[in-house]
C-alpha cells in the first residue's frame, strides 16, 4: 500500500501488518498523489513542491531525474507499460515523461486552467486529461498533439477516463457524469475518403497545386453510390451514415436509436 501526505512525505507499506517497507518518500512540500508502476516496483509521487519523483518502492530511493512543473503537480500515473509518465499541473498543463530518464517525451498540454487529472488508453496511444477550464481533451500520447476537440462542460472536470476499450470517455464536472464516444476505426483509411472530404468542403488542390471548387455532382455521385455498397469496414459504416436521411438515422454511427428519439430524451 502507497501513501501521500500533507506532512511532504510519501510512504510505502505492507498492507498485512500495517509496517513501513521504506523510509518516507520526501518532498518540499505536500503530496498530492501517488502511484505503483504496473509492475509494483517503482511508485510516483506528485507534490505541491511543482515536481514529480520516480522512487524505489522497496528501498525509497530516488530513481532518474525530478519531473518538474511551472506549479504544484496535482496528479501522476504511469503508463500500462511502465515506461512513461503522465503528469497533471496546477501551471495549466499535462506532460509526459520518459520514465527511466525524466525527460520530456512530447511539448506540454496545454489548458487555460489547472489540470485536476490525467490518463493513459490501455494501448498508451492515447491521453486524456481534465481541467479546471471546463474541459477535457484527448490528446497523442506520443506527439503531444490534440486528437478531439475540448469535450465542453458547464463548470471544471474534475477527472476524466478511458474505458479499457478505448471506445468511451466518462468525465464528471461538478455534479453530473457524462459519457462521450471515441471515434474508433480497425482498418486502413480507404482511398474515397480524400474525395468525400474535398467533395464535403466544396475545393481541392489540382495537379498544379492550384486550388480549384469541387463540383456539387462530386459529392452527389458519392451520396448515390454508398448506399448501393456492400462494404462493411468501419469507414464506409460511417459514409453510410453520413448520408442517410438525417431525420430517420442513427443518433450516431454506433447508435441503434433514431436521432428524433434521442432528441426527445435530452433535457430541455
Amino acid at each position: 500500500m502507497a501513501t501521500a501526505s500533507a506532512d511532504k512525505t510519501a510512504r510505502v507499506w505492507e498492507g498485512r501488518s500495517g509496517r513501513a517497507l521504506s523510509p518516507p518518500l520526501k518532498h518540499e512540500g505536500s503530496v498530492r498523489s501517488i502511484q505503483f508502476s504496473p509492475d509494483g516496483l517503482r511508485v510516483v509521487t506528485a507534490s505541491a513542491d511543482k515536481t514529480a519523483r520516480i522512487w524505489d518502492a522497496r528501498t525509497g530511493a530516488p530513481l532518474g531525474a525530478t519531473l518538474k512543473h511551472e506549479s504544484e503537480v496535482i496528479y501522476a500515473q504511469f503508463s500500462p507499460s511502465g515506461t512513461r509518465v503522465a503528469t497533471a499541473s496546477a501551471d495549466k498543463t499535462a506532460r509526459v515523461w520518459d520514465a527511466r530518464t525524466g525527460q520530456p517525451l512530447t511539448q506540454p498540454l496545454r489548458y487555460e486552467g489547472p489540470v485536476w487529472s490525467v490518463q493513459f488508453s490501455s494501448d498508451e496511444q492515447w491521453i486524456v486529461a481534465a481541467s479546471a477550464d471546463k474541459t477535457a481533451r484527448i490528446w497523442d500520447a506520443r506527439t503531444g498533439q490534440p486528437l478531439t476537440e475540448p469535450l465542453k462542460h458547464d463548470s471544471e472536470v474534475q477527472t476524466a477516463r478511458l474505458s479499457p476499450n478505448g471506445r468511451w470517455v466518462l468525465t464528471v464536472s461538478g455534479n453530473k457524469a457524462h459519457l462521450w464516444e471515441m471515434p474508433y476505426a480497425a482498418s486502413a483509411f480507404p482511398g474515397w475518403a480524400a474525395d468525400l472530404a474535398e467533395a464535403v468542403g466544396g475545393i481541392r488542390f489540382n495537379d498544379s497545386g492550384i486550388s480549384e471548387a469541387v463540383p456539387k455532382e462530386a459529392l452527389l455521385k458519392l451520396r448515390d453510390e454508398f448506399p448501393k455498397s456492400q462494404a462493411a469496414d468501419t469507414y464506409s459504416h460511417w459514409a453510410k451514415w453520413f448520408f442517410a436521411d438525417r431525420v430517420a438515422r442513427a443518433a450516431s454511427p454506433s447508435s441503434t436509436e433514431a436521432t428524433q428519439e434521442h432528441l426527445k430524451q435530452q433535457p430541455r
